[in-house]
């Protein structure tokens, strides 16, 4: 909230989004990318605070529970977020948006376009128009600056109200400060990921990963999990869970592999990263 603007800018068709933002005489430790992973149960939700003060909120999990999150991660009197993604419109990725559009004034919400035939979806949708905000769809190849931060949107195309599974329709974003790299996956599956790798190549080595689908079977596959090569794999799954996430043939995949396992069903996983 306390940066000058934000643009989001597309390599095929250039256009830019700007975000009016209020300046409090209060920044974030200067020099810093923070990104933290929400412990909201059973979902998905990432805030990222950049040097320069503005923040994004990759998904809101699955209820209001994301409110509680982020007051552990923001001053008690920011009342703003300078943007928004919902990955794809499952409960677990945009249950808690419908509080967040009420409660914080959102400058951009970005989203990749599918619709699911739900009221958790038509809540977002209502309360994402009602408040006012410029709304995009992402794309792959697009770039979200946030001053020397950048974030990369590397899935979907331009099919992404065509792929019939959701999951396989989420936005894939990795995040760019200096030399650390953040690679968020959504709900991505196993055809996703080697999708990326055969598109991506190298340039997916990305220093944390968020495993895709909390640690499902379904997702980290193997191929992928060498090609990213990450220090630290997050899980963002719900304690106890009925589906089981993680799935311990990921765990053992992810073990062999030799990152350090984190999951916030031990609560809340923040990351501080200057340039190195």
């Amino acid at each position: 909230m306390k940066g000058s603007h934000l643009k989001l800018i597309l390599t095929a068709t250039l256009f830019s989004v700007a975000v009016f933002l209020f300046f409090l005489q209060v920044s974030p430790q200067e020099g810093f990318l923070e990104v933290h992973f929400l412990s909201v149960g059973q979902g998905d939700a990432v805030f990222i605070e950049a040097p320069g003060g503005q923040q994004v909120l990759v998904d809101a999990g699955p209820d209001t529970t994301v409110l509680r999150e982020l007051a552990k991660v923001m001053p008690f009197w920011d009342r703003s977020i300078d943007m928004v993604v919902a990955t794809h419109p499952d409960m677990d990725h945009i249950g808690g948006f419908p509080e967040i559009f009420q409660r914080f004034d959102v400058g951009t919400v970005l989203d990749n376009g599918a619709s699911a035939d739900s009221g958790v979806y038509e809540a977002y949708v209502y309360e994402r128009d009602r408040e006012g905000a410029d709304i995009v769809t992402v794309r792959a190849g697009q770039v979200i600056s946030l001053g020397e931060v950048y974030i990369e949107v590397l899935f979907p195309g331009n099919n992404a109200e065509d792929i019939k599974d959701r999951n396989d329709s989420s936005v894939v974003l990795r995040v760019v400060y200096g030399e650390n790299e953040v690679l968020l996956t959504g709900d991505a599956s196993k055809k996703i990921e080697r999708f990326l790798v055969a598109k991506y190549g190298d340039s997916l080595q990305s220093d944390i990963l968020k495993l895709g689908h909390h640690g499902s079977k379904t997702s980290t596959d193997k191929i992928f999990l060498e090609t990213v090569s990450p220090e630290v794999v997050v899980i963002s799954a719900g304690e106890g869970n009925r589906y089981g996430h993680p799935h311990e043939d990921v765990m053992d995949t992810v073990r062999a592999f030799g990152a350090e396992i984190l999951s916030t069903q031990d609560g809340v996983i923040s990351f501080k990263m200057n340039l190195k």
